[in-house]
């Protein structure tokens, strides 16, 4: 808290230099939303790009979309993005390797490279396996908004996006005036569980050109419980799952120029080693906008990254340095769109981007015996969307193939195309969608396969309907059919004690979603279901009990959420949301030679979480919130969504937390 006690003196002090805050609309919008000149909004009607070239109504935008905005954000009692995803149709967490939270998506496992995750436009994946730690990641307070794709996003965005796509939107898009920081604090089991602080400003400058900051700083433990693992260690989870997240986005603006800059440290405690895990991302990014005539946009992009993918500490070098190492991302990125007019929008570019990836030791190499290795990657994509007074008609392809430097089987490369029919009307909306999607193998996963693995291919079929009986209330359900085949699955051989992936055939299931909302001045509530059911899989690392069930390792297959919040008289909110699942199995090592696998059968759970909230809190602009997560008390773990054996992860059990949140020249 030291911390951000300093950088909130630093950032009062540029306020008091640069003067007062003004308009920054213009700022962190989806690349290419800068790249058009949108229609007045004819309703007020939610909108988004995730999923689309342009702009659009939710309703119409080609895919199954969820945003979730600040206010709810806010008044959810989330303590981080677990929690919050949580509340979203079809997702799921699992433990990864080494206490590692990632996600799942309609019964999926998704834990490495198969979601891709931004940061205001810009991928956070890390690039030796693809993975995104999502527990503690981030802080709540400087996030504006969230826009998730629940299905295939390849064809627009590529790489790593096969399942879903969620795009994290920092507060500093929306301020127009000042500068507004927030610190909180939890206690779960009689001692502190957390430490939370985050700033947001913004300024504009007589010239038109904007700033924006966003900085964040996150101290908390996964668990404050005690308790035996399965080899019937004691393990004190307060000493062994802290984890720290510490980091900022920067950016400026002046008319067609953007420049960001991403800075992102998460470190995480291994709960049964003396291990910790550093994962590091520092991101450069650049872009002009050039508009030769009024119908044509295209868009120059180039991204450095520099990451430390999984850096271990303080654990044994020698059995980790063989994965440790260093990677560079450079990525040159073309998107043109064209509007000959109103019904007609013609969008298609190209990629290249260029990983190098070295090992901090030395004595460690990739499979050829070198220390270093470089991949290359191109892509082109095209998309027409028709937009006409009874469908809107949406059909798009994208390519893409790496080379490596490394010698390959057959060098990975996909085709995938999509094609869709929406339309939303006054009162009702429907979206017919085909996609193939695709995960292209990470560094990694060539390394651990000596290059023979294949690119992993994904089939959806969904439908979509929904109906709004009046500007508050709206009910959604939507049906979906995955088939994915050559799925990479993790795996680890005991022999050579090395890491193994491998192209299993086939996982197919299909499944359903269902959300109904209501939203006035006063109230805003909202209810889901999700289910899914296995079909056909043949990856028996994903079996439950040795044989297919309709269910997989880990994964609850049936879901459902509750969210309420109350505005009261003098700026008053009591908030509550309820999260149930169905009951999951999973496997785990209960000898201590990690021999004997047993399977773990977790109970139904169900969460409520509740808070209170008042603003102008004795004096104007300051905001606090009184949360309790689990307010039950119950017990809940992250299990493993494949047979690796690792203990159960405990979450949070009861946890009481303040925050307070104050504004000046807002």
């Amino acid at each position: 808290m030291r911390q951000t006690f300093k950088v909130c003196i630093f950032l009062l002090f540029c306020k008091g230099l640069l003067g007062q805050v003004t308009d920054t609309s213009q700022l962190f919008k989806a690349n290419v939303k800068e790249m058009i000149d949108l229609k007045g909004a004819e309703e007020q009607e939610q909108t988004s790009n995730i999923g689309s070239f342009k702009d659009a109504k939710i309703r119409e935008i080609p895919g199954i979309i969820t945003v979730l905005d600040n206010a709810f954000i806010q008044n959810s009692g989330a303590r981080d993005l677990v929690d919050l995803l949580h509340l979203v149709p079809g997702f799921d967490f699992a433990r990864d390797v080494d206490d590692v939270v990632g996600i799942a998506v309609r019964g999926n496992t998704a834990l490495e490279g198969k979601v891709l995750v931004m940061l205001n436009g810009i991928q956070l994946n890390e690039t030796g396996y693809g993975t995104f730690a999502f527990k503690g990641h981030f802080v709540l307070d400087n996030i504006e908004k969230i826009e998730i794709v629940r299905g295939p996003g390849s064809t627009l965005y590529g790489g790593v996006a096969s399942l879903a796509v969620i795009n994290i939107v920092t507060k500093t898009s929306k301020y127009n005036d000042g500068v507004e920081f927030s610190t909180s604090i939890g206690v779960s089991e009689s001692n502190p569980s957390a430490k939370r602080g985050a700033i947001n400003f913004a300024h504009k400058f007589n010239n038109g050109a904007t700033y924006n900051f966003s900085g964040y700083i996150n101290h908390s433990n996964i668990s404050n419980i005690t308790q035996p693992d399965a080899q019937e260690k004691l393990l004190n989870y307060r000493d062994s799952s802290g984890l720290s997240n510490e980091g900022f986005v920067s950016s400026f603006h002046h008319k067609n120029f953007n420049y960001n800059f991403v800075y992102d440290n998460y470190q995480l405690d291994i709960t049964d080693n003396p291990s910790r895990i550093i994962m590091k991302n520092i991101i450069n990014q650049v872009s002009y906008t050039i508009k030769p005539i009024k119908q044509l946009a295209i868009r120059p992009e180039i991204t450095y990254k520099w990451s430390l993918p999984w850096n271990y500490q303080d654990g044994n070098r020698a059995q980790n340095d063989a994965l440790t190492a260093i990677n560079n991302r450079t990525d040159f990125k073309l998107v043109t769109l064209f509007t000959p007019n109103e019904n007609i929008l013609f969008s298609a570019g190209g990629q290249y981007y260029i990983d190098d990836s070295r090992y901090q030791s030395r004595v460690v190499t990739f499979y050829d015996s070198s220390n270093n290795a470089r991949f290359n990657t191109i892509a082109a994509f095209t998309e027409v969307q028709l937009f006409t007074k009874y469908f809107n008609l949406t059909a798009g392809a994208r390519y893409e193939k790496l080379n490596s430097s490394l010698k390959l089987t057959e060098a990975p490369e996909a085709f995938v195309p999509r094609f869709a029919i929406t339309k939303a009307f006054s009162n009702f909306h429907v979206k017919t969608l085909y996609s193939r999607a695709y995960k292209i193998p990470t560094i990694q996963n060539i390394n651990a396969s000596f290059g023979t693995i294949k690119p992993e291919n994904l089939q959806v079929i969904e439908f979509e309907a929904g109906v709004r009986l009046n500007k508050a209330f709206t009910f959604n359900i939507n049906v979906f059919d995955n088939q994915l085949t050559n799925p990479i699955v993790f795996g680890y051989n005991n022999l050579t004690a090395t890491e193994e992936y491998l192209n299993k055939t086939l996982i197919y299931n299909r499944g359903a979603e269902a959300e109904i909302s209501f939203r006035n001045k006063r109230i805003t509530a909202q209810a889901n279901f999700s289910t899914y059911y296995n079909t056909k899989n043949e990856v028996t690392e994903t079996f439950i009990d040795t044989v297919q069930t309709k269910e997989l390792a880990g994964l609850a297959r049936f879901k459902g959420s509750f969210y309420l919040s109350l505005a009261l008289p003098k700026n008053w909110f009591i908030n509550t949301n309820l999260i149930c699942n169905s009951e999951r199995s999973s496997y785990v090592y209960t000898d201590s030679l990690f021999t004997k696998l047993e399977l773990k059968t977790i109970s139904p759970r169900a969460i409520l979480n509740f808070s209170v909230s008042k603003s102008n809190f004795f004096i104007p602009q300051l905001k606090f919130d009184l949360m309790i997560n689990n307010l039950l008390n119950q017990e809940y773990y992250y299990a493993n969504a494949l047979d690796n054996g690792f203990n159960l992860l405990p979450d949070q059990r009861f946890e009481l937390s303040v925050r307070l949140t104050y504004k000046i020249g807002m």
